[in-house]
């Protein structure tokens, strides 16, 4: 599965870059994003914008800046 380590992308345009990948995805497809911060407004903002158009398994922190979180599509 492939990753996005938005830890490296500008915040200027981090929302952006992960919106895309998700928006990218085919039906089936999913991608894990890592990021510094709890996952929480992303998941919040494309439950928001995508009701019911991606499975989210909850982010894990493995560290205090690595929180990994997978979107599969289903519709």
């Amino acid at each position: 599965m492939p990753e996005l380590d938005a830890r490296t992308i500008d915040p200027q345009i981090r929302q952006a870059a992960i919106f895309g990948v998700l928006i990218g995805l085919t039906p089936g497809g999913g991608a894990t994003i890592i990021t510094d911060e709890s996952p929480d407004l992303v998941r919040t903002l494309i439950e928001g914008q995508f009701g019911g158009q991606y499975l989210v398994e909850a982010g894990s922190s493995e560290s205090d800046d690595e929180w990994r979180t997978t979107f599969t599509r289903v519709a």
